[in-house]
């Protein structure tokens, strides 16, 4: 079993990706959660290991499908990612006793049902928030932004190339920055600017691949918007 941390060390750069093998599900939580603390503290944050340990113990669960962390805006917002079952009601998930986590699952989390009310208060104590969204398909999209709250647009002033890539993403299910550069002809530096702002504002998230999927926010803004084709 694995998965992968990505690691933004620059917006104008490709993720470093980090990849995390464990020979039980114990083990990839602490695994990922310890991976993660290092990777927030060597650059400056002072996200909290419990808050990184109960979302990934409590949230990323039903068998771990292709979990894929992001580590943004150094260190001051985390991603989670992946394709499993989901959770089937976001509206609840912070609701003490609520909890998806299948029978087998219940082995290996603690506290089933409490993680995430922990994690709210704590990210709201801090000044932070906490996001559940669902991920393109299937899976969720977990987000954990550290500092105090930011008026965000619920939908986001994005270029004519912004939304070209966008729509290519979609087109594609996923794809790399390879392949939108090969698309749309621009450089690569430019696809990955425009990538990692596209997943700032939630519009894409990463696979385990390294590749980009649209979320369920990118499409309801495709949906909403008419996408150019792009600047050639």
């Amino acid at each position: 079993m694995d998965s992968r941390i990505a690691v933004y060390d620059t917006q104008a750069s490709p993720p470093r990706l980090i990849k995390i093998q464990a020979d039980s599900w114990s083990d990839l939580i602490e695994s990922l959660a310890t991976t993660t603390y290092r990777e927030c503290q060597q650059k400056g944050s002072s996200f909290s290991y419990v808050v990184l340990r109960e979302i990934i113990e409590n949230l990323v669960h039903a068998d771990f499908l292709e979990v894929v962390i992001s580590v943004l805006d150094d260190g001051n917002t985390i991603r989670i990612s992946d394709q499993g079952p989901g959770v089937t009601d976001t509206s609840r998930a912070f609701e003490p006793g609520f909890t998806t986590a299948t029978r087998d699952m219940k082995r290996y989390i603690r506290g089933v049902g409490s993680g995430l009310p922990v994690v709210k208060e704590l990210m709201t104590f801090s000044g932070g928030r906490v996001e559940i969204n669902d991920n393109l398909g299937s899976g969720t999209v977990v987000t954990l932004f550290l500092g105090a709250r930011k008026d965000v647009s619920p939908e986001p002033s994005l270029s004519k190339r912004q939304i070209s890539v966008l729509s290519l993403v979609t087109e594609l299910g996923s794809a790399g920055p390879s392949d939108i550069s090969k698309e749309i002809k621009i450089g690569l530096s430019t696809v990955h600017r425009e990538l990692i702002y596209l997943e700032e504002v939630g519009l894409v998230t990463s696979n385990e691949q390294g590749k980009r999927c649209c979320t369920q926010r990118g499409l309801s803004f495709l949906n909403k918007a008419v996408a150019p084709r792009g600047e050639r």
